[in-house]
This record gives C-alpha cells, structure tokens and sequence, in this order.
C-alpha cells in the first residue's frame, strides 16, 4: 500500500517510535519498468515509484531492519511483501 504514500520516509519515520513491526506490500518499479509504465503507475494513482533497492534503504535510513521480503503473484504481476522490525 505504500505506493499512495506522497512521502513514505516521513511516514517510516513517524511510525518508528510508536511501532515495533511494520508489514507492508509494494508493487516495486522494475516490475512496471519504463517510462510508460510510471506514467500507468500515475494513472492508477500511485505517487512513488520507488525500486527494492531504494524501499529497503528508506526502511533501514527510517530506523527498521528487513526481516523479509516476499512476492504476492497476482497473476498479472507480483508484489512485494516487506516485514520490517525497529532496530
């Protein structure tokens, strides 16, 4: 659900002190690689495109250490599944 976020440091950041364990999913932007398809991730209202890469680092930066990350196959695609705990 992080991809209707505007700006998800500043919510990892807010969460840190009031939660041990986030769980989140994420449809990461090399599964909609491309300039076209960030414009089709505008469309559908999502307003970050961010990479694995770049969404660990957000949560490790945010005070969280990844304890997994796993794949939703829906199908048409597949989404992340991140588990993070407060380090």
């Amino acid at each position: 659900m992080l991809e209707y976020v505007n700006n998800v440091s500043e919510v990892l950041a807010w969460l840190h002190p009031m939660t041990a364990r986030v769980n989140c999913s994420y449809e990461d932007v090399e599964v909609f690689a491309g300039a076209f398809r960030k414009i089709q991730r505008r469309g559908s209202g999502w307003v970050n495109s961010y990479t694995q890469a770049e969404l660990v680092t957000l949560f490790e930066e945010n005070g969280y250490s990844i304890t997994r990350i796993g794949a939703w196959d829906y199908g048409a695609g597949a989404e992340l599944i991140i588990d993070a705990v407060a380090v």
